[in-house]
């Protein structure tokens, strides 16, 4: 079952962390393993991003169908969660799926300390951890153990930075932005 976390600083505001634990059906979970250790045999940025791992393009998952329903789930989480913690719950606002890519941190791989944008919402899954690991967000004073099969939503510009790997077995994820626009009235 789907279990719904929220790391915050500030009651009700709509910017902290969000998780979702159990996020994936155990079968669609093991689809999307495969597909993403598949999709990360070569390293198609050559370590050339904040990402110091086997990464693909930016768009990469977007051309597979086996992640639709990954994706689609995942924007309806965020608009229900914005929608839950909005100061203006009735605005409109459409999210929009912008880029999502894979990775896979091999021992001694890193991801540096970054933000997506101030236009972004960002997300990560990790359908693979070998070990412990955190996920740090220094905006909110807080260090998250990763979970298998968890889905974590943040607004682009919160800084966040995984461990380096540090077991044999690698690491493997998914990341994703998804633009948000207020839908105006004509």
């Amino acid at each position: 079952m789907r279990r719904l976390r929220v790391i915050s600083k500030v009651k009700l505001s709509i910017y902290g962390i969000y998780i979702v634990d159990n996020f994936l059906d155990d079968k669609y979970h093991k689809e999307v393993l495969k597909k993403v250790k598949e999709l990360t045999k070569k390293d198609v940025k050559g370590r050339s991003t904040n990402v110091q791992a086997v990464m693909t393009d930016y768009q990469a998952l977007l051309k597979h169908e086996l992640f639709q329903s990954f994706f689609t789930d995942s924007i309806t989480m965020l608009h229900y969660i914005y929608t839950l913690r909005s100061m203006h719950p009735n605005e409109d606002f459409e999210f929009n799926l912008y880029d999502g890519w894979a990775m896979k941190h091999s021992k001694g791989d890193h991801t540096m300390m970054h933000t997506h944008g101030p236009e972004y919402w960002s997300a990560a899954y990790y359908p693979k951890i070998p070990g412990e690991t955190y996920m740090h967000f220094p905006d909110f004073e807080h260090s998250e153990l990763l979970k298998e099969n968890s889905l974590y939503l943040f607004h682009g510009l919160t800084r966040h930075g995984v461990d380096p790997q540090t077991y044999e077995e690698p690491r493997y994820s998914m990341s994703f932005n998804v633009m948000q626009k207020k839908i105006t009235s004509k």
